[in-house]
């Protein structure tokens, strides 16, 4: 499971589920070896994209928003 997430006062929980796709070029600006290993990178990424259930969203305050990301991802795991 993996969250891409940005703090925004009063921002509303609408969580999307990405594809491995989407999900790989929103998380590859966070991969530190990208730029001195990437075939290694990549076949990182694809790995976890491929296993993993990745969604994207804006958050409020964290204690607010962590029960809705752990239920978020309860019920999508109940899913898959």
């Amino acid at each position: 499971m993996i969250l891409i997430t940005q703090f925004e006062p009063d921002a509303e929980w609408k969580p999307q589920v990405l594809s491995a796709g989407q999900g790989i070029l929103e998380i590859l600006e966070h991969v530190v070896p990208i730029r001195y290993n990437p075939k290694f990178s990549i076949k990182v990424l694809n790995r976890v994209a491929n296993r993993a259930i990745i969604a994207k969203t804006l958050r409020g305050d964290v204690s607010k928003s962590v029960n809705l990301i752990l239920d978020f991802f309860e019920s999508e795991c109940i899913k898959n």
